[in-house]
C-alpha cells in the first residue's frame, strides 16, 4: 500500500474545505469564484508536486508499507 500520494490527497482536502467555508459564509459570488478557482488550481498544483517529488526523489519506494498478509 503506497502512501506517496497521501500529502497531495490531504492538499486538495484541505483546499476544498477552505473553498467550502468561504462559500458558505461569504455571499459574493466574485469572492465565492475566486476561493473556488483558488482550490482547483492549488490542487492541481500539489498534484503536479506530489508528482514530480514521486518521479525525482524515488518517494514511491521510501514511503511504501509491506503489509505482512497471514496464510
Amino acid at each position: 500500500m503506497s502512501l506517496c500520494y497521501l500529502p497531495g490527497i490531504f492538499h486538495a482536502v484541505v483546499l476544498f474545505l477552505l473553498a467550502a467555508a468561504i462559500c458558505l459564509l461569504v455571499k459574493m459570488p466574485l469572492v465565492q469564484g475566486a476561493a473556488i478557482l483558488f482550490a482547483i488550481i492549488g490542487s492541481a498544483a500539489g498534484g503536479v508536486l506530489t508528482r514530480v517529488g514521486i518521479r525525482y526523489f524515488d518517494l514511491k519506494k521510501r514511503m511504501t508499507v509491506q503489509i505482512p498478509t497471514l496464510r
